[in-house]
């Protein structure tokens, strides 16, 4: 009995880990299944993803080099703009000292030309590295792309070769990668294609902007230039006849003020003869008095010294012996025709003192007017 309970049991043991085999067996089956399925799904999306992040950095780096290209090219913009401005300047400048008579400087022309060729050169190679740097980037891109893409073979090579369907199934996934490479290869061409064509537009639609504006500038300037000869030429013009209206009006008032002192100097002229003319008359005046001054006291003087001679006579007989009374009478007479005659010399003496007093207060008169007349001729000089 035990014999065949231990028998059962074992045959029962047999029959459960039987069926746990084939459990297993069918489970590691379906395991098996969906870890491949699951294994070239996983290759799949990586192999998506790889892809959509190789795109999403291209783009990013496109986008990339085209910014960095409209910097590059506002700058260059910004530098021809600037030097623009300052042959702008330089050209008014130019105009000015031509409108004021000054000679154009010839080293500073040749100078500026040489400044322009530079940036014209300058912007050329610009725009040579510009596009360089976009095919190597372009380059570089597709050998990333290129080792990225070897990498993800090497690599499902190697999972491939853990088992036959494995191998499979990465054969698979190389094929519809594979598939996938060329539709994105053919997709990428047909991009950079459309880039380069959109590039070539917008480049060829900047040179055309570029020149319309220069030529709006040009033709901009020439009329500002015109404006501003036509304002000089006005401003030149009303200027002149400022200057003209000027010399006019100063002629005028130098016409009209040298008449003004010829006409003060012929009044004060007139004057100074008239005061010549009574200054010589109060001379003569005083002159002809003073001479009949002199006339009267010489006669006075003669009548005087007549006198004092008889009286001396009158006295010397008198003093002779045998006087009678009619020489007694007689030096009475004498005595007092002495006296009349001492009275006349005193009244004599004190006219010409008189006199002299008057001639003295005459000449101080004539000095003070020969004063005025000089300070009058030095105040005329």
């Amino acid at each position: 009995m035990r014999e065949e309970l231990e028998a059962e049991r074992k045959r029962r043991m047999e029959q459960v880990a039987s069926g746990e085999d084939e459990d297993s067996r069918t489970t590691s089956e379906a395991k098996k299944g969906v870890n491949e399925e699951l294994l070239h799904l996983f290759a799949f999306h990586d192999s998506k993803y790889q892809t959509e992040s190789e795109q999403t950095r291209q783009k990013v780096e496109e986008a990339k080099d085209i910014m960095h290209a409209e910097l590059l090219r506002r700058s260059a913009q910004k530098t021809v703009d600037a030097e623009v401005e300052k042959e702008r300047k330089r050209k008014l400048e130019e105009l000015e000292k031509m409108m004021r008579g000054e000679g154009e400087n010839e080293m500073e022309i040749a100078k500026t030309s040489e400044n322009l060729s530079k940036v014209q050169n300058d912007l050329k190679n610009a725009f040579k590295i510009a596009t360089k740097s976009k095919e190597n980037k372009s380059v570089a891109t597709k050998k990333k792309s290129e080792d990225s893409k070897e990498q993800l073979l090497q690599t499902i090579r190697r999972h491939s070769a853990v088992s036959s369907v494995k191998e499979m199934s990465s054969k698979e996934q190389q094929q519809r990668i594979a598939e996938y490479d060329e539709r994105m290869r053919g997709m990428m061409s047909d991009n950079s294609r459309d880039l380069l064509v959109n590039v070539q537009e917008q480049l060829l639609g900047l040179f055309s902007k570029l020149k319309r504006d220069k030529d709006v500038e040009k033709v901009m300037k020439m009329d500002q230039t015109k404006e501003n000869k036509a304002r000089m030429q006005e401003e030149l013009i009303r200027t002149a006849s400022s200057k003209i209206a000027d010399r006019e009006a100063n002629a005028e008032r130098a016409r009209r003020i040298k008449e003004d002192k010829k006409r003060d100097e012929d009044v004060e002229r007139q004057e100074t003869v008239e005061l010549l003319l009574n200054v010589q008359k109060q001379l003569l005046d005083t002159c002809g008095h003073l001479q009949n001054e002199n006339l009267k006291q010489n006669a006075k003087l003669v009548q005087f010294l007549k006198a004092r001679q008889s009286v001396l006579s009158d006295i010397r007989n008198r003093g002779s012996p045998g006087c009678s009374t009619a020489d007694e009478n007689r030096r009475k007479s004498v005595d007092l025709g002495e006296f009349n005659r001492a009275e006349k010399g005193r009244k004599l003496s004190m006219v010409g003192d008189l006199t002299e007093f008057q001639r003295q207060e005459k000449g101080r008169k004539l000095s003070i007017i020969g004063e005025q007349f000089e300070f009058k001729m030095h105040s005329d000089i």
